[in-house]
């Protein structure tokens, strides 16, 4: 079921895979079995905790201490990877298995040129130490000319922080491809990007593995990612494969129950809506107004760069109003002058009706109690010391809403709320899931009360099922609570099914705003076409809708 078609020696061969973590009860890995060979790229789909990091971090050598192998083989290009000790592993990575990882923020050396980073993988090689210094530098500008970045001379004198996040994954495909390996393992590779750079950036990966006939494990949660890019795939779930194939028989014909809720959770490939709260019947006040909204930053000795050019919106109280584009487009600057963590050079903002827009002090406190944010990671956002009781009663605390007996009765009442059980008000972050700690964030912003929330990417990180359970989440909440949500996001079929109107943002101002149903089935301006065009999984979803009509 999970094996490819015979023709040719597999360059990856898993059998009975397992792989446990020391204290853990269950194994990561349970009998996984994988075949890809040359040329063919295989996506290993599941949800948070499935088992995929695990499988691919076996397929290259980098399983943690705590981690061992109970039994099974891994063969890539007919190198049993269990045997080896770390010094062959070495020799092996690069050369034979490349890396694409998830997060180039933390994959690339902060304080190294990228031209350093792109040589070290000769360097680190027998055969790429006979080359001189300047032949290094001709290979590292030949990768990325290879990738599609522009002045690669100049790029080599640059540091990370002073490329855009897609320029930053090249540079991380050009690193994978530079001694042509024959496996190349894509960990989550483009999760973090917009829509339109994720495309540019996949184009360049499926260019790439063609030309060098490379075999492919490519690690996603994102199923119409997936099917726009893989051949076949595989199904993980509590360490084990649960169903494989063809992508598009998998997703068409699912063999699993599992499989077949992925493809319901999955917003860009079903058009799944989520049920919005009627309309006030009599118009009511915007819930937040801003207008001619302006922020600048400085920007080298050239002078300053215009984040937020005269915005304009306003956002019904009750309703999901979504902030979309490309990243740098000025989309969480602009939520940031909305929550008065930065102060607009002009424009105005007012939040429930009140001008907010130069409040400082016991003032903008009061606005925080009405407004609170719900950041893209929860992992940085919640405070690894403290436990879930702790960060949940956090505003309550700092806004003196309650007392010791009150926060705790508070803190019940909101993990019952957002689906968490009591008994993890003891824990810490670092004991939950993902879609748990976002759970318990949800919880604190509804901590005060707040009528507003904001949503700044609050679901980008999380596997569709879970995405999918959030979403419910968050619906249910608004429909119970009447609460307004200010949603930004580059998913723009997560944005089509949850939110009632949106604002296409580009280079600091707002192109095109307007009901989501309108602006996405009827884009007047070329840019909004162009995000639309970008979205994954459109030719399989295509193929669902016509099945589903026949």
């Amino acid at each position: 079921m999970t094996n490819a078609n015979d023709g040719g020696e597999p360059v990856l061969d898993i059998r009975d895979l397992t792989v446990s973590y020391r204290g853990a009860a269950h194994p990561a890995v349970d009998g996984a079995d994988l075949t890809i060979r040359a040329g063919e790229v295989v996506a290993v789909i599941g949800e948070s905790g499935s088992g995929k990091s695990t499988l691919s971090r076996a397929t290259i050598g980098l399983l943690p201490a705590s981690a061992r192998i109970e039994r099974g083989s891994v063969h890539v290009a007919g190198h049993e990877i269990t045997a080896l000790g770390e010094r062959d592993l070495v020799g092996l990575r690069g050369r034979l298995v490349g890396l694409v990882p998830q997060d180039p923020a933390t994959s690339l050396d902060p304080v190294q040129p990228i031209g350093r980073q792109l040589t070290e993988v000769f360097r680190l090689h027998p055969d790429g130490r006979r080359l001189s210094r300047a032949r290094l530098r001709d290979r590292a500008v030949e990768l990325l000319e290879l990738v599609g970045i522009d002045h690669p001379a100049q790029r080599l004198r640059q540091y990370p922080h002073e490329l855009s996040g897609g320029m930053k994954q090249r540079v991380l495909i050009a690193i994978s491809f530079g001694l042509r390996p024959r496996l190349l393992v894509a960990d989550e590779p483009t999760s973090a990007l917009d829509v339109t750079v994720q495309r540019q950036v996949l184009e360049v990966f499926d260019r790439l593995t063609a030309e060098t006939g490379a075999a492919v494990l490519f690690v996603t949660h994102n199923l119409a990612v997936a099917a726009d890019h893989a051949t076949r795939a595989i199904v993980m779930r509590g360490g084990r494969v649960l169903d494989g194939g063809p992508l598009d028989e998998l997703v068409l014909r699912p063999g699993h129950d599992y499989t077949r809720e992925l493809v319901t959770s999955a917003f860009g490939l079903t058009g799944r809506e989520v049920p919005r709260p009627a309309p006030a019947e009599s118009p009511a006040p915007p819930a937040i107004e801003v207008a001619g909204l302006t922020k600048s930053f400085a920007h080298g000795p050239a002078g300053h760069f215009r984040a937020v050019d005269e915005v304009a919106f306003a956002v019904p109280p009750g309703s999901t109003f979504a902030l979309v584009g490309e990243s740098g487009s000025g989309k969480s600057t602009t939520a940031r002058l909305i929550l008065g963590l930065a102060r607009p050079d002009a424009g105005r903002v007012h939040v429930q009706g009140r001008d907010v827009t130069r409040l400082t002090g016991a003032g903008r406190r009061a606005v925080w109690r009405q407004i609170q944010l719900v950041h893209q990671n929860p992992q940085v956002a919640l405070d690894p010391r403290l436990t879930v009781e702790q960060i949940v009663a956090e505003p309550l605390r700092s806004f003196g809403l309650a007392g010791r007996a009150e926060r705790h009765r508070r803190v019940a009442e909101l993990l019952d709320r957002v689906g968490l059980p009591a008994a993890f008000a003891g824990r810490k972050p670092r004991e939950l899931s993902g879609g748990q700690q976002q759970r318990v964030a949800i919880a604190r912003a509804l901590a005060p009360r707040s009528p507003i929330v904001v949503l700044d990417e609050a679901l980008s990180s999380l596997d569709v099922v879970t995405q999918g359970r959030i979403v419910e989440l968050l619906a249910q909440l608004q429909r119970e609570l009447h609460l307004t949500y200010l949603f930004i996001a580059h998913d723009l079929d997560l944005v089509r099914s949850i939110s009632d109107g949106v604002a296409v943002m580009r280079r600091g101002r707002v192109v095109e705003t307007g009901p989501t149903g309108r602006v996405f089935a009827r884009p007047a301006e070329e840019y909004t076409r162009a995000l639309l065009d970008a979205t994954p999984g459109r030719r399989l979803r295509e193929r669902l809708t016509a099945a589903a009509t026949a």
